[in-house]
C-alpha cells in the first residue's frame, strides 16, 4: 500500500483492489499473487490474480480482496497478504485452446489417465507399536490421527511430490558455466546410475535439461549394500554465491593469510575466550559468595523470628497469669462486698430495733451532784 497510508479498511458486504509491493526482481515479469492465510484468519477472501509490474508503477500491483462479514477489516501496513511467484507466458493459455485440448481424443484420454492417478489412493501405513510404551486407546488414537494425515508420509518416491510455490535460484559470481567430465565407472555402476536416472524421471523429480553447467554423479554405497545417488558439487561450488557469505569469506583469509597468521589468530582468540571465562568464573564466584551471605542473613533472621516468637510466647502466658490473678482478686472482691453489705443489712435491722426500743422507754433527766 503507499507509503502515506500506515493502514487500509475494507467496508462490510464489500469488495477493494488492495495495493501491494511485490519484489523488485519480478518488475516487468508476469507474476501471480497467491493468497496467504493471514486473509482467511481474517475472514477475507482473496483472489489469485496474474499481474505484472512496470518500472513506472515502483512495484505496486493490485489484488482483488472481498470482505463477505457485515463488519469492516482493518489491514496493517507491511502485511504479507499473497506469495509471489513467476510465470513463463509460453504456458499460459487461453480457454479457447484449452477447449480444443480437450475435444482432441489425444487429450482426452490423457485426461483420464491423470484422473486415473488421483483417484489412486494411498496405502495404509502400518506403523509397529508394539514396543511403544502407550495403552491400547492411545495406540488407536495415534493410528487414526497418522491415518488422517497419510498425505504427508511417502513410502516411494512416487509419493514424494513437489512443490512451485519457492522458486529457487542460483546466484554464479560470473557468467562462465563449469562443466566436469563424468567419470569414469565400471559397466554394474553405469547400469545402477542409468537405472536410478529412470526411476527419477518417471516419479517427475528431475526433468532433461540442455543447461551448459555441468557436475559429475558419484554413486555412495549404503549400509544395506545399495546405492546413493549424489552429485559431486566440488568443482562447480566455487563459481557460485553462498547466501550467507561465510565460506566465501573464510576462504579468501585463508588464501591471503599463511598458516603461521592462522596459528597466531586461533591463539589470540583462545586467549580471549579463556579471560571471556575467568571474568565469568569471577563472576560466578562474586555470585556464590553473594548467595552464601543471604543465606548467613536470611539464617540469622529466621533465628530473631525465633526468639521474637517464643517472647511473645511468653508474654503472653504472664498476661494470662495476671489475668486469672485479677480474676481471683475480683471474686475475693466481691465475696467481700456481699459480706459488707451483708453486714450493712443486719446494723440496718439493729438500728430500728434500738429506735423502736427508744421509743418505748423514753429517757428521763437527772441531776446528778458534783463532788469537789
Amino acid at each position: 500500500m503507499p507509503e502515506w497510508q500506515k493502514t487500509i479498511t475494507i467496508p462490510g458486504s464489500n469488495m477493494c483492489e488492495l495495493p501491494v509491493i511485490i519484489p523488485r526482481k519480478y518488475l516487468n515479469k508476469p507474476v501471480i499473487l497467491e493468497p496467504v492465510s493471514y486473509l482467511e484468519n481474517s475472514q477475507l477472501m482473496g483472489a489469485c490474480c496474474l499481474v505484472q509490474a512496470t518500472r513506472s508503477n515502483s512495484a505496486y500491483v493490485k489484488m482483488q480482496i472481498i470482505n463477505p462479514n457485515k463488519d469492516p477489516v482493518t489491514i496493517p501496513r507491511n502485511q504479507v497478504v499473497a506469495m509471489v511467484s513467476h510465470v513463463d507466458i509460453k504456458t499460459l493459455q487461453n480457454l479457447s485452446d484449452v477447449e480444443k485440448q480437450i475435444r482432441n481424443t489425444d487429450s482426452v484420454s490423457n485426461l483420464e489417465t491423470k484422473q486415473k492417478d488421483k483417484s489412486k489412493k494411498k496405502s495404509k501405513l502400518d506403523f509397529d507399536l508394539s514396543s511403544a510404551e502407550l495403552t491400547d486407546i492411545e495406540k488407536q488414537k495415534l493410528k487414526k490421527f497418522l491415518d488422517s494425515n497419510r498425505n504427508v508420509f511417502a513410502t516411494d518416491l512416487s509419493e514424494l511430490g513437489q512443490t512451485n510455490i519457492y522458486q529457487h535460484e542460483i546466484q554464479t559470481t560470473h557468467e562462465i558455466p563449469v562443466r566436469t567430465p563424468p567419470y569414469r565407472t565400471t559397466p554394474v555402476m553405469k547400469e545402477e546410475i542409468q537405472k536410478q536416472v529412470d526411476t527419477l524421471l518417471a516419479n517427475n523429480i528431475i526433468r532433461p535439461s540442455t543447461s551448459p553447467y555441468n557436475s559429475s554423479v558419484v554413486l555412495v554405497k549404503k549400509k544395506d549394500n545399495s546405492f546413493r545417488f549424489t552429485i559431486d558439487f566440488r568443482n562447480g561450488g566455487g563459481n557460485w554465491k553462498d547466501p550467507r557469505y561465510l565460506r566465501k569469506k573464510n576462504g579468501e583469509r585463508r588464501t591471503k593469510k599463511g598458516k603461521g597468521e592462522r596459528r597466531k589468530e586461533s591463539r589470540e582468540r583462545r586467549t580471549k575466550k579463556g579471560e571471556w571465562r575467568k571474568k565469568n568464573g569471577d563472576r560466578r564466584t562474586k555470585k556464590g559468595i553473594q548467595r552464601k551471605e543471604n543465606g548467613k542473613r536470611r539464617k540469622e533472621n529466621g533465628d530473631r523470628r525465633k526468639e521474637n516468637e517464643e517472647r511473645s510466647t511468653e508474654h503472653g502466658e504472664r498476661r494470662m497469669a495476671k489475668g486469672e490473678q485479677r480474676k481471683e482478686f475480683g471474686d475475693r472482691s466481691m465475696e467481700k462486698g456481699v459480706r459488707n453489705k451483708e453486714t450493712g443489712v443486719r446494723r440496718t435491722e439493729q438500728g430500728e430495733r434500738s429506735t423502736e426500743s427508744g421509743e418505748r422507754w423514753p429517757v428521763t433527766e437527772l441531776n446528778f451532784g458534783r463532788l469537789f
